[in-house]
């Protein structure tokens, strides 16, 4: 069923709230599914025994924890503009436990494609915050696996460069992509500023020409 039949307005997203709304919903959906994804992680490395049962617990509840508050910030305030640094701080802590736990290299990467959220909002400053807070959180995570001598598997220093690169490349284009997306918009919505008022100075002229004839 469309937006329009289900609100009676055809174009409801014109209107910021809703826009912001229709953000907070998102992202709120995309950061459970990254937890989700993060709890199967959790219990098929428990299955085939790559982790122990209680460290992977342990995580679960910090995940379930991240997952509540997300939905209670929603719940509370679904228009709220706080929202996006919300999800960021649970998306930071769990990927920094996780990036720690788990060797992969898709462990320290899959978090960060829930920045492509902030899209949505059209704010530049968000996702360059939010790219470079990840970014160092993944840093911080490798720096600390190293000098506590943590088993990283087959990985070297170079492929822990390249994930962070590649963390750091993935950023690049959200930011850019914001902005172009930013400039659509603005430039949509001054369009239709400058119509409305053209329109409007058509109408006082006519307003005018009708009563200057009676």
């Amino acid at each position: 069923m469309s937006n329009k039949v289900k609100n009676g307005n055809e174009f409801l997203y014109a209107d910021q709230t809703q826009q912001l709304i229709r953000a907070n919903s998102f992202m709120a959906v995309a950061s459970t599914c990254y937890y989700l994804y993060i709890m199967a992680l959790l219990a098929i490395s428990v299955v085939f025994k790559i982790r122990s049962a209680g460290f992977v617990g342990f995580i679960a509840v910090l995940v379930l924890v991240a997952l509540a508050v997300t939905w209670i910030a929603y719940k509370r305030n679904v228009q709220g503009k706080k929202l996006r640094y919300v999800v960021l701080a649970g998306l930071c802590l769990i990927s920094w436990v996780i990036a720690f736990a788990f060797s992969q290299d898709f462990a320290m990467i899959i978090g960060a494609f829930v920045i492509v959220g902030g899209i949505l909002y059209f704010d530049k400053k968000y996702i360059i915050v939010s790219g470079a807070v990840y970014t160092v959180t993944i840093i911080l995570a490798i720096a600390y696996k190293l000098s506590s001598g943590e088993n990283l598997g087959d990985m070297t220093g170079i492929d822990m460069f390249f994930i962070v690169s590649a963390i750091v490349m993935l950023v690049l284009i959200i930011t850019v992509t914001t902005g172009t997306a930013k400039v659509f918009n603005d430039h949509s919505v001054g369009a239709v500023t400058m119509e409305k008022q053209r329109q409007e100075e058509v109408m006082a002229v006519w307003e005018e020409a009708s009563i200057a004839l009676e």
